[in-house]
């Protein structure tokens, strides 16, 4: 999993916000990766297969 954070919409329209690491990167549209949790290779993969970008085209993904 890239840096965890993640908003997620659960059942009956509530949300979960994750964001062990503070709320200012979710809220400015950044991915970048917690070396504590993923390799470099594997968050390289990431945004690739969960189309990131396209799912959000205002996202800045930080390549490490």
């Amino acid at each position: 999993m890239a840096a965890l954070r993640a908003v997620r919409l659960l059942d009956g329209d509530e949300l979960q916000v994750v964001t062990p690491c503070g709320l200012e990167d979710l809220f400015a549209l950044v991915c970048r990766r917690n070396p504590r949790r993923v390799g470099v290779d594997h968050y390289r993969r990431r945004p690739r297969e969960k189309h990131v970008a396209e799912r959000w085209p205002k996202v800045t993904i930080i390549d490490p």
